[in-house]
């Protein structure tokens, strides 16, 4: 397992950020939990600047980035718990 990745809003020369989790244990739920928080933050850090609920087209467009980016970290991490707790907060199926 890799300890940190670069999570991207779409491929190509869009912005990156490294997310560590060397310090985590992922068979541990609350670890799963952190590093799930820490690629929210990754995701919504790169498809920044978040439009205000009120610019519906502006906020479509970066909920679509924020969760094509979210959706590649998790993948990249590739744990089964971090995955499973991904399509539940999500409400997705595998």
């Amino acid at each position: 397992m890799r300890p940190s990745f670069r999570a991207s809003a779409i491929s190509g020369d869009a912005p990156t950020e490294v997310v560590s989790y060397r310090d985590l244990d992922l068979s541990q739920p609350q670890d799963v939990q952190r590093l799930y928080w820490r690629l929210k933050k990754a995701a919504a850090d790169v498809c920044h600047p978040e439009p205000a609920i009120g610019e519906l087209l502006r906020h479509a467009v970066w909920q679509q980035c924020y969760s094509a980016a979210l959706e590649g970290a998790v993948a990249k991490v590739n744990a089964p718990q971090l995955l499973a707790l991904h399509r539940h907060a999500t409400g997705t199926q595998g």
